[in-house]
């Protein structure tokens, strides 16, 4: 399927409008980012990325639902397709996590990671920003 100018791209402000997390797929690879609103420049930096998956069939323009959750706190951000929680990042512990697999199926992300937040040992570490 790849397609120089497929694209597939969502944005959502946390809360608190400090943060944005962006999800982009172009057709071969999809990726989560977190970045920090910046109000002084025009333009906003992605801070990290989240490998969530590579081509998806049926691709993602065809499934039901797809949009980023933040938390109210504006401290988890998701993203959900159909339901299912496919990846997330968690800015108070600063550790991001894509949802695990089962041959080529992606399973859903527990309900009780966004409940506790996201541990150490199953996941991946952010840098703080500055």
């Amino acid at each position: 399927m790849s397609n120089e100018n497929y694209s597939y791209w969502l944005n959502e402000v946390s809360p608190d409008g400090n943060w944005f997390a962006s999800f982009e797929d172009n057709g071969e690879v999809a990726y989560l980012y977190p970045g920090r609103m910046n109000k002084e420049v025009k333009g906003n930096k992605i801070h990290d990325d989240l490998w969530v998956y590579n081509m998806i069939y049926p691709p993602i323009e065809e499934c039901k639902e797809v949009f980023i959750l933040w938390s109210d706190d504006s401290t988890m951000a998701a993203l959900i397709v159909d339901e299912e929680c496919w990846g997330m990042y968690d800015l108070l512990n600063w550790r991001k996590l894509s949802a695990p697999r089962i041959g080529n199926k992606i399973e859903t992300i527990p309900t009780e990671v966004w409940r506790e937040g996201i541990q150490e040992n199953e996941s991946k570490s952010i840098k703080k920003p500055i």
